[in-house]
């Protein structure tokens, strides 16, 4: 079973391509990888949506990494309101594998840092244990 690692995403100024049903617009991946059926948490630990599909110049792709910029097609929020341009965003994952990766992981440097920006969040907004 493949672990869950967690990822950063920054909502691109200018790149709010579609308001809605699905919300498309475009991200820089900071940290970590993502693909398409994760979920995506803004700061305040709120649920944006689940990414349907990931274009990476107008050709569909499977995974993004670090670095990419990439198109995000999500069901779900509304452009300008649920999330705007500039906005942090985060890959949710379950607190186990949080657990995990921060005992035995291999997780890059950019990967840890988003991995403790994630559990700060779930804690301020919840759960104060998660990921121990």
């Amino acid at each position: 079973q493949e672990r869950v690692h967690p990822a950063k995403l920054l909502f691109l100024e200018g790149c709010s391509f579609r308001q809605r049903d699905p919300a498309v617009f475009g991200v820089r991946i900071l940290a970590g990888s993502i693909q398409p059926g994760r979920t995506i948490i803004r700061q305040d630990n709120q649920q944006i949506g689940r990414i349907r599909s990931i274009q990476k110049e107008t050709q569909t792709v499977t995974v993004a990494k670090q670095g990419d910029e990439v198109a995000l097609s999500v069901p779900g929020p509304t452009l300008g309101r649920q999330i705007k341009e500039g906005d942090i965003l985060y890959l949710d994952m379950p607190g186990s594998a949080a657990k995990w990766l921060s005992g035995k992981g291999s997780l890059t440097t950019d990967e840890k840092e988003a991995l403790f920006e994630i559990m700060k969040i779930k804690r301020d907004h919840g759960d104060r244990f998660w990921g121990m």
